[in-house]
């Protein structure tokens, strides 16, 4: 990874540091005195003064401070526990320990790029704060730079010899389902081509070749499939729980056409005929849920077919633990998805 450009921390991320891990004592340490018992019988009261000079920012621990006044110090970091194997040392802490000081990167530069220090003032000049380890950025060459947001004309230049792809004779606009990518010279189709009317279903042998890893039954599903039949081509399912669930490990067919439903898929492949073919566009908008949903832990697929519709496309919320599962989502499109086309949640993968 490398940046492009450079940026400072300054000299204040020490004192930002103590500022953040300052700790208070019981209310008598507002005062800038804490009074003590003298404890000889005299009445009266003694002062010490642990504010004037001593440059601390908390004076619970500082020698003569009365131990009932004040928490047990806390500990920090040992500077065997750090990256970096240095701490902020600061009376907030005990002695030897505190906040780590950060392991700053020094990146191998590609070539044409430069190594420059990544700690500098306003003046472009080295700068490192007190404790830090000046590093080093990469600058990426000028004319790649000036490059950076001019005309398409100008990007066979900028991008000669940086090993990137030439995206200059790409298509600025691709029918409905194909696309390009940089490199490309013309359009391509997306998923496999649409079956007939008649057909339906691509054929079993290419959707097994889509879905290797899914030996499981296939479950055909349709608009116009009936409740309680078999899940064949000649006797379709409609897309629901009951077919869902009879494809767990396997693969659900979808025929050409528009399923006004939304899916919770886990541990199963679905596959629509093509991409331009089959939509899942469920009327019921839920703005809380996406139209395809892969949950649980197992590892699910989806692929060659639209998502429309003013909800979000395809959300994944699956576990992370034991481990996340592989979700798969191959030659898909989103139309019209509300916030978000496809979202990793946290609990995603």
């Amino acid at each position: 990874m490398h940046f492009h450009g450079r940026f400072a921390l300054g000299r204040a991320l020490p004192a930002l540091v103590a500022l953040l891990l300052f700790t208070a004592c019981d209310d008598s340490s507002a005062d800038s005195a804490i009074a003590a018992d003298a404890g000889t019988g005299s009445g009266s009261d003694s002062e010490v003064d642990v504010g004037a000079g001593s440059g601390a920012l908390n004076p619970c621990w500082l020698e003569g401070v009365p131990g009932d006044k004040c928490p047990v110090q806390p500990r920090g970091n040992l500077p065997a526990d750090c990256p970096s194997g240095r701490v902020f040392e600061s009376a907030d802490f005990a002695p030897g320990t505190g906040p780590c000081v950060p392991s700053m990167p020094d990146w191998d530069c590609p070539a044409g790029w430069r190594p420059v220090p990544g700690f500098i003032d306003g003046s472009g000049n080295e700068d490192v704060s007190e404790g830090m380890t000046q590093f080093s950025l990469c600058e990426p060459p000028e004319n790649l730079g000036e490059g950076w947001g001019s005309t398409l004309g100008d990007i066979p230049e900028i991008i000669e010899g940086s090993g990137l792809p030439d995206f200059s004779a790409m298509p600025t606009e691709c029918p409905d389902g194909t696309i390009a990518v940089p490199g490309d010279v013309a359009c391509r189709p997306m998923g496999t081509p649409c079956p007939t009317e008649v057909e339906r279903w691509p054929q079993k042998a290419v959707l097994r070749a889509i879905a290797s890893d899914y030996a499981g039954p296939i479950i055909y599903v349709a608009p116009d499939g009936v409740a309680g039949n078999t899940g064949s081509r000649i006797s379709p399912l409609p897309l629901g729980a009951a077919a869902l669930r009879a494809a767990r490990g396997g693969i659900v067919a979808l025929s050409l056409g528009t399923f006004d439903t939304s899916v919770d898929l886990e541990g199963a492949a679905l596959l629509g005929s093509c991409v331009i073919g089959t939509r899942i566009a469920p009327s019921r908008v839920d703005p809380d849920r996406g139209a395809i949903e892969l949950i649980g832990a197992t590892a699910a697929l989806v692929g060659n077919l639209t998502v429309s519709g003013e909800q979000m496309g395809i959300v994944a919320r699956a576990p992370l633990e034991p481990e996340p599962p592989n979700h798969q989502i191959r030659n898909i499109i989103v139309q019209g998805a509300l916030n978000r086309g496809v979202w990793l949640t946290e609990q995603g993968v």
